[in-house]
């Protein structure tokens, strides 16, 4: 999939906006797609297990940065959401706040 061709839903926008609460409006997407720019595809790991199950197992492909990870269907960007373990690195969004560690 090539990264430029990302179409951003609704619902990924207002899950980014609980993470980031003080980012403008005007930059939401922006700063979604600067993120995702940076995202590498997810590796198999115990957390991506969970997720994957928890999702009842549907076609996804999951791409992380720092503690978000990007959930895509096709070139479809479904949701953003934090790591549910606690992974905290680069590009780590403290909820509610626009600092990032």
């Amino acid at each position: 999939m090539n990264k430029e061709d990302l179409i951003i839903t609704n619902h990924a926008k207002d899950k980014y906006r609980a993470l980031d609460a003080k980012c403008p409006e005007r930059d939401i997407e922006f700063m979604i797609r600067q993120l995702f720019e940076k995202s590498n595809k997810e590796p198999m790991s115990a957390g991506l297990i969970k997720r994957i199950m928890q999702n009842d197992f549907q076609d996804a492909t999951y791409y992380r940065f720092g503690s978000l990870r990007f959930v895509l269907c096709g070139a479809v960007l479904v949701t953003v959401e934090e790591d549910q373990f606690g992974y905290s690195g680069e590009g780590y969004i403290k909820k509610n706040t626009n600092k990032r560690r």
